[in-house]
């Protein structure tokens, strides 16, 4: 782990792979890998909205170089929406968002009639 201690920081840029791109900047192959692999670490309700992604992209494009025609952050939040779309697909796709029934509240049962 790098970075000074208590910030934080999961790990920096690994800008010097072996299949970095040139002057030490991750390919955007890399920070995709990276974007993804960080987020997926976070708990599942904290990455469940667009609003949580551009949060998260924000912090992360800070710490991670890597060449794009765009601007950083939002290619980051694009990589993360697309994320939590396909989580959410997936979801309906074997019988409902797993989150969101989750934090359905349970029916209680009554008792039946004498």
């Amino acid at each position: 782990m790098s970075g000074a201690a208590g910030t934080g920081t999961i790990r920096q840029r690994p800008s010097l792979t072996p299949g970095a791109g040139l002057w030490g900047l991750l390919t955007k192959d890399e920070a995709y890998k990276e974007t993804i692999r960080r987020w997926r670490e976070l708990p599942i309700m904290a990455r469940q909205s667009y609003a949580q992604a551009q949060v998260f992209a924000a912090g992360l494009a800070e710490q991670l170089d890597f060449r794009t025609m765009g601007n950083e952050r939002k290619v980051i939040a694009a990589w993360l929406i697309r994320d939590i779309n396909r989580t959410h697909e997936a979801g309906e796709k074997v019988g409902g968002n797993p989150v969101a029934k989750a934090s359905l509240p349970r029916a209680s049962v009554a008792a039946p009639p004498k």
